[in-house]
C-alpha cells in the first residue's frame, strides 16, 4: 500500500473513532446502572392521598391488575410485553413508552390500595427504564434527559416517565429521583417551538409528528407544574393547549385522553371556562357511539364502542372522566349526571373484560392470565398497556366519584 493511501486509511480510522466516542456520550451519558432499590418493608415513609370509602369492586378490580402486573415483572425490571395465555407464550415485541406507562399505573395502584408489593414493582421497573434507556444531555446551556430507544428519542418517552416518577416522588420522601425528574422536565419545556407546538422525535426523525406524544407532554407539564410550582411549566402548558386544542379540535383522538386531565388541573388552578368549555365537547365526541342497553347491541358489547369493544374502550372514556370532574367542581349537575352515566356502563365493559378467577382455570396457566385485561372479548392476548389505560381510567371514576380533592 503506498504511503498516501495509509495516511488517507488513517483519517478514515480516527474519524470513525471520533464518531464511536460522540455516539458513547450522546447515547450513554445516562445514571449510573444501579439505582438504588429501597423496597417498602413498611408503609411508615410514605405519604398517602385521605384514605377513603371507595367502592369494593372497584378496589378488587385494581388490586387483581395490580397483581397481574406484578407476576409480569421479570428479575431484571422488565415486562412481560405482551402474553398469548391461548399458547402459553410471551410475544418477541417491546416499547419503552408503554413500559412507563405500565410503571406509572402500577404506581397508581400502589397509591390507593397502599400494598407494599405494587410500590416494590413500580420501583424495580422505573430502575429498569432508567437504567436502560434514559441518557443526560444538554439543550440551551440546561442539562436535558430523554429516553433513548433505537438510537433516538420520542417526546412521549420522557413525559410517560415523568409521570411515573411524580407518582413515587410524592408518596416516597426518600425517592432518589430528583435530577433525573429536573432534566427530564427541561426536555419537554426545550422541545417547544414558537407557535406553542412540540417537536416529537429528537436525535432522529426531527420533522416527524405524532399525535400521541403532545397530549402526553402537555399532562406531563401539568403533574410538573403541580409538583414544583415552577411557572414555566404553567407558561409552557398554557401555550401548548392553545396551540393543540384547534390542532385537534374536539372530536375524539389520541390526543384527547392527556390533554383532557391536564385541562382539568389548568380549569382548577385558573378557572378558565374556555378550557371547561373545550373539555366538555371532547367529552361528548368521546361519547358518540357507545353501547347502551336498550340500544339492540349485544349485552357482552354493553359499555363499550363498536361490535367488538377492546381495551380502548378506557382511552375513549378517559376524557369524559376528567370532564365528569370539572362538571362536579362547577357543579354542572345535568352535565356530569350524563357523563357519570358514560363512565358507569364503560367500567362495567372493563369489569367483565378483566380475567376472573373462573375465567383463568381454562387456560394451562391461569396464574399468568388471572387479573389481565385482554385485547377483547374475542381476542385474549393480553398486553400491558391494555392493563394500563384500564387501570388509570379506574382509579379516575373510583377517586373522582368519592372525592373533590385536587387531582
Amino acid at each position: 500500500m503506498k504511503a498516501r493511501d495509509l495516511s488517507f486509511f488513517a483519517v478514515i480510522v480516527t474519524l470513525i473513532l471520533i464518531a464511536s466516542v460522540l455516539a458513547y456520550f450522546v447515547f450513554h451519558s445516562g445514571p449510573d446502572n444501579d439505582y438504588p432499590y429501597n423496597p417498602a418493608d413498611d408503609l411508615d415513609r410514605f405519604i398517602f392521598p385521605e384514605e377513603l370509602p371507595f367502592n369494593k369492586t372497584m378496589d378488587s378490580y385494581l388490586r387483581s391488575s395490580g397483581d397481574y402486573l406484578v407476576n409480569h415483572i421479570r428479575s431484571t425490571g422488565k415486562w412481560d410485553y405482551e402474553y398469548d395465555p391461548e399458547d402459553d407464550v410471551y410475544l418477541p415485541r417491546y416499547n419503552i413508552l408503554r413500559h412507563a406507562g405500565t410503571t406509572y399505573s402500577l404506581a397508581l395502584i400502589f397509591k390507593y390500595t397502599r400494598d407494599a408489593g405494587y410500590y416494590n414493582g413500580t420501583v424495580k421497573t422505573l430502575n429498569y427504564l432508567l437504567s436502560n434507556h434514559l441518557r443526560f444531555g444538554e439543550m440551551g446551556g440546561k442539562e436535558v434527559a430523554f429516553m433513548v430507544d433505537n438510537g433516538y428519542a420520542k417526546l412521549g418517552g420522557a413525559a410517560l416517565a415523568i409521570l411515573a416518577i411524580v407518582e413515587v416522588e410524592e408518596m416516597d420522601p426518600d425517592a432518589p429521583y430528583e435530577r433525573e425528574l429536573d432534566a427530564l422536565g427541561e426536555f419537554i419545556l426545550s422541545m417547544q417551538e414558537d407557535d406553542g407546538s412540540f417537536q416529537c422525535f429528537y436525535l432522529m426523525k426531527e420533522d416527524e409528528h405524532s399525535d400521541f406524544y403532545p397530549g402526553e407532554a402537555l399532562l406531563a407539564l401539568a403533574r410538573l407544574y403541580d409538583h414544583t410550582q415552577d411557572d414555566r411549566y404553567l407558561l409552557t402548558l398554557m401555550e401548548g393547549l392553545e396551540h393543540y386544542n384547534g390542532y385537534f379540535g374536539t372530536g375524539y383522538t389520541a390526543y384527547t385522553p392527556w390533554a383532557t386531565e391536564a385541562m382539568a388541573y389548568v380549569y382548577n388552578w385558573t378557572g378558565d371556562t374556555s378550557l371547561l368549555e373545550h373539555s366538555y365537547n371532547m367529552a361528548e365526541s368521546c361519547m358518540i357511539g357507545q353501547n347502551t342497553p336498550g340500544s339492540g347491541a349485544d349485552p357482552v358489547t354493553i359499555g363499550g364502542w363498536g361490535s367488538d369493544p377492546k381495551a380502548n374502550t378506557a382511552s375513549r372514556v378517559e376524557g369524559v372522566t376528567d370532564a365528569y370532574l370539572m362538571a362536579k367542581r362547577n357543579g354542572d349537575h345535568e352535565k356530569y349526571s350524563e357523563y357519570n352515566t358514560t363512565m358507569e356502563y364503560a367500567s362495567c365493559f372493563l369489569l367483565s373484560l378483566q380475567f376472573n378467577e373462573e375465567e383463568s382455570r381454562i387456560y394451562s396457566s391461569p396464574n399468568k392470565v388471572r387479573g389481565g385485561t385482554p385485547l377483547s372479548h374475542r381476542d385474549d392476548n393480553i398486553r400491558i398497556d391494555y392493563v394500563q389505560h384500564a387501570v388509570v381510567v379506574m382509579v379516575k371514576i373510583m377517586v373522582y366519584r368519592a372525592t373533590m380533592i385536587n387531582i
